[in-house]
């Protein structure tokens, strides 16, 4: 029987397997993944409630945890649509324990939750033994603190900024980046400068400021990094000094933002342009935190040495030097004679100098790091992982498979993956077990194996929301929107899309914006939703005119048109 219910009017939430009623979710301990409000369904089914409706790939990590009673090997092995069925209700405010189709509530608050359930297959329920509620006990939210005194605001003039980094007066700096919450893009806009000495110490600059403010407000830092990555990815603006800007933000503060050198790296591959600013990042890093990089894929920098653009050939002896790889000793050692002169900024200043004398610069450091026994202060918590023999021979597995996925040798590459997921398991190291994923969800995609996927999709995705990298995010909500594209399974998408373009209005994408509101508006045309579908449409409709996109406009006004005869049908 088809339940009828009014189309802005708001209701109380029922399951989606059972069609029941549920209670409001509440808080548990002990508390996982994420520090959701869990709740339970008669029939089995468990829900979590996501405030932001953005972190779908969290709250499906934490409903499986809570469902399996945190049997991770029981849980990493199910396969959706077989041994466990998904499905989400979004615009829930958990206040009124009420959906409200708007996206509003009467009083006109914004309403972003949603519930994210999961529903064991029975056999499956019957192998967890006991009911995932009766091992949790409910606890009360603390109240909330009370809020700080709201600290000094003031501007800083254009003139007073370029003085400041000009000079790069750190007592100056620091006070700007508590005082003026626009201190970033005033520096930022630095990087655009005529003067060569003044673009980069203002990467350094940046480097200094995003460091103080990621103290109280690092996801105020966290969206700066996402503007460098879609500013360095695209060619139509000016991104001088972008990725070097990033290099500086990882560099002052690893702890936070350290899994965004693979980001870095990435750039090598997409634009050979890149490279040099590539390498200074690295570089400036590897000095820094040489143990942060040499955990990353930092050995396809040793290629370079052999590049025939000098300037390449330049910032790739200058970054092994400062990141002290000893593999390279033989290649730098080779360079010694080359006189071919680059420009290249050291850290203090701008200056012209020959691949040689870089080279025997890099050899001294080299030799000198054989003299200390202990080369680098104690900055990562996981550095005694990463020296480890079984991650290291965990992270040579990894490179193994990415040869064989990369020479098309996909049960190799499985194979090698799936060993070194294991280990990275074991030490708890994120970023690995999400790349690992990531590729292994790639792999059973090309091989046709759609369901295995999305469970590794969606793995991976939860380890970017917790690290507040939004960029991979988008990435991953299109891979899994594509499977369920394929699958003709537009409904089970939904979410993926609503996440995605969230993430991308934040990041300031428009077209990407226009991409996933045109997918919904298709969801809702399925739905039979036509208003809501319209509504999606003509948004978009205004985003691809806004942009000068004349073909997709055009696509898409028939479209509305079409719809709105449907609306009202055809004139008499």
């Amino acid at each position: 029987m088809t339940r009828h219910i009014n189309k802005t009017q708001a209701f109380s939430p029922r399951c989606p397997f059972c069609d029941s009623l549920i209670d409001r979710p509440k808080d548990f301990e002990p508390k996982r993944l994420g520090d959701f409000e869990t709740g339970f369904c008669s029939c089995g089914a468990i829900y979590v409630h996501d405030i932001t409706g953005h972190n779908l790939g969290a709250a499906i990590i934490e409903a499986m945890g809570v469902a399996t009673d945190d049997d991770w090997e029981m849980a990493w092995s199910l396969m959706p649509g077989e041994d466990y069925t998904d499905n989400f209700i979004s615009d829930y405010d958990i206040e009124t324990h009420l959906i409200h189709p708007t996206g509003r509530t009467p009083d006109g608050k914004r309403v972003r939750g949603t519930l994210t359930f999961i529903r064991l297959s029975d056999d499956i329920q019957e192998a967890v033994k006991g009911r995932p509620e009766k091992r949790l006990q409910i606890i009360e939210r603390p109240a909330a603190k009370e809020t700080q005194q709201p600290s000094i605001r003031r501007r800083f003039s254009r003139q007073e900024v370029t003085r400041i980094v000009q000079d790069m007066d750190l007592p100056a700096l620091k006070l700007m980046s508590a005082q003026d919450p626009l201190a970033i893009r005033n520096v930022q806009r630095l990087l655009c400068s005529a003067d060569i000495e003044l673009r980069w110490r203002s990467v350094l600059a940046i480097g200094i400021i995003t460091k103080e403010i990621s103290k109280t407000k690092p996801g105020v830092v966290g969206d700066f990094i996402r503007t460098l990555l879609f500013i360095a990815n695209d060619s139509a603006q000016a991104g001088w000094g972008s990725i070097e800007s990033l290099g500086e933000i990882i560099r002052n503060n690893p702890k936070i933002f350290g899994t965004f050198v693979q980001h870095i790296l990435g750039f090598m591959a997409s634009d050979p342009g890149h490279i040099p600013a590539v390498l200074w990042a690295i570089g400036r890093i590897g000095e820094a935190h040489p143990q942060l990089v040499r955990a990353s894929s930092f050995f396809v920098i040793f290629d370079l040495l052999s590049h025939s653009d000098p300037i390449i050939r330049g910032h790739a002896v200058w970054a092994l030097g400062r990141i002290q790889a000893k593999e390279a000793e033989k290649a730098i050692a080779a360079l010694q004679d080359d006189i071919t002169e680059i420009g290249l900024f050291d850290g203090e200043k701008f200056d012209y100098v020959t691949v040689g004398k870089l080279a025997q610069q890099a050899g001294q450091r080299l030799k000198e790091m054989k003299n200390h026994l202990h080369f680098e202060e104690k900055s990562m918590e996981s550095e005694e992982l990463q020296n480890n023999p079984e991650i290291q021979a965990a992270k040579k597995d990894f490179q193994e498979g990415m040869m064989c996925y990369n020479r098309g040798m996909s049960l190799d590459a499985i194979k090698y993956f799936e060993k070194a997921l294991t280990v990275f398991e074991t030490y708890k190291l994120d970023a690995d077990i999400a790349n690992t994923c990531e590729k292994l969800g790639d792999l059973h995609l090309q091989r046709g194996n759609l369901n295995p996927a999305v469970p590794l999709y969606q793995r991976a995705m939860a380890i970017c929301e917790k690290y507040n990298d939004p960029v991979s995010e988008v990435l991953l909500c299109e891979k899994i929107i594509d499977i369920y594209k394929a699958q003709n399974a537009k409904q089970k998408a939904y979410p993926y899309f609503m996440q995605a373009l969230e993430l991308v209005e934040r990041l300031g994408d428009s077209g990407k914006a226009a991409f996933y509101l045109t997918g919904i508006g298709d969801i809702f045309e399925e739905r039979g939703e036509l208003e809501k579908a319209l509504d999606a449409y003509e948004i978009a409709l205004k985003i691809y005119k806004g942009m000068g996109s004349r073909g997709r406009a055009e696509v898409l006004e028939n479209g509305i048109r079409q719809l709105k005869t449907r609306m009202t049908g055809p004139a008499v």
